[in-house]
């Protein structure tokens, strides 16, 4: 069971600390390509943003923030980007993950680019779903969704 951590200075700034952390994770993605960073570290900045309010308001925050049904499907969505990004150039005659022979258009350095961005949103939106499943699963609430 998620209980409330009651502070005003929480409450307060929680809404700001949550926006920070949200475009601090899209920064760490986008600019992964050029420095330490990128899916996986924006991933657990995105998923800290989902869970910080539960861990501050409690489970009446669920309903505003991401479900456990939730976190599992986005987990599969971003597996599924993964997957298709790495299928899509074997069917273009391409070996997997072989961005240049993603059906894009401009030039291979730009295919390039753009699979290896689709692939760490992909790893994102993987990796920000499974840790709040994890934290569901520490937190108890598995078997209390699948009951109610």
């Amino acid at each position: 069971m998620i209980q409330p951590f009651d502070s005003l200075m929480l409450r307060t700034l929680l809404g700001p600390i949550v926006a920070a952390l949200q475009l601090f994770a899209v920064y760490v993605l986008l600019h992964g390509h050029y420095s330490p960073g990128g899916g996986f570290q924006a991933g657990i900045l995105v998923a800290a943003s989902l869970i910080l309010p539960l861990l501050v308001r409690g489970r009446s925050e669920q309903r505003r923030t991401l479900s456990l049904r939730g976190a599992v499907s986005l987990t599969a969505v971003g597996v599924l980007i993964y997957t298709l990004i790495g299928i899509i150039p074997l069917l273009t005659g391409g070996a997997m993950l072989d961005y240049a022979a993603l059906p894009l258009g401009g030039e291979t350095a730009d295919r390039r680019s753009l699979g290896i961005l689709l692939i760490e949103v992909g790893v994102t939106i993987g990796v920000a779903g499974a840790m709040v499943s994890i934290f569901y699963a520490l937190a108890g609430e598995i078997g209390q969704e699948i009951e109610g």
